[in-house]
């Protein structure tokens, strides 16, 4: 297990950062076995196996606009490829996170699947507006064997 948290959330602003930085202390100082990370950057790189992920939030931190489509696009692959081409190392099956509206999907690029998940506290006014009003929900990916499995787990 671990605890991972990226930036930019538009939700708790710079009190979100405190927040998650006390969970993972709390959770080191409980269960010392459980690898913990909160981000300072857009983007939060890790590896597992045969996998790299790149997790954010989807949108900017000042302004919140330009976030990620719920589907991937030309200009939202065009601008991940730039960020992948920059990096060493990565894995061969690399996989883009965000969660920034509340909802979920997967799409293909050319170089890596684009995942949105949902939010653990539901949908927000903009985004039932925009996509449809989905319940509070956990997204999960399990990798076994280098094998990836996925879900959904619905919080009614």
């Amino acid at each position: 297990y671990s605890y991972i948290s990226v930036p930019c959330g538009n939700h708790d602003g710079a009190f979100g950062y405190a927040a998650a930085q006390l969970a993972a202390s709390v959770l080191k100082l409980n269960y010392p076995q459980i690898e913990t990370c909160v981000e300072s950057k857009f983007y939060l790189r890790y590896d597992v196996g045969e996998f790299s992920y790149l997790v954010c939030h989807g949108k900017d931190e000042q302004f919140m606009k330009n976030g990620f489509k719920i589907n991937l696009d030309d200009n939202t692959e065009l601008k991940i490829n730039q960020y992948i081409d920059s990096l060493d190392g990565l894995k061969p099956n690399i996989n883009v996170v965000s969660g920034d509206l509340h909802n979920e999907s997967m799409s293909r690029g050319k170089k890596f699947k684009y995942w949105k998940v949902g939010s653990f506290f539901g949908s927000s006014e903009y985004c039932m507006y925009g996509w449809g009003n989905t319940p509070a929900h956990v997204n999960y990916h399990i990798i076994s064997d280098d094998i990836l499995m996925n879900g959904t787990v619905e919080l009614k």
